[in-house]
């Protein structure tokens, strides 16, 4: 259940917390006692990211000008952009 909890909410230890009707801090002493239930976050997080990178990459390539500023900000800090 925890881990279809975690899937659900994109790796949140809240929103998962909240699902389960647990507190923040059980379900994370959980995750923090299990390795593979730590893996299985990251894993979670990592298929998150994936999908918001290539939206903030289709938004870009519409030439949306915030998100141009907002991917320059995060992301070319190494080429003088952000704050």
């Amino acid at each position: 259940m925890l881990k279809a909890a975690l899937k659900r909410s994109a790796g949140s230890i809240s929103q998962a917390a909240s699902d389960l009707h647990l507190s923040r801090q059980a379900v994370w002493a959980r995750v923090r006692r299990h390795p593979e239930l730590r893996a299985f976050v990251t894993e979670v997080e990592d298929d998150a990211f994936d999908l918001v990178e290539a939206a903030i990459l289709e938004a870009c390539r519409k030439r949306d000008g915030a998100m141009l500023r907002f991917y320059a900000d995060r992301r070319m800090r190494s080429r003088g952009y952000g704050t």
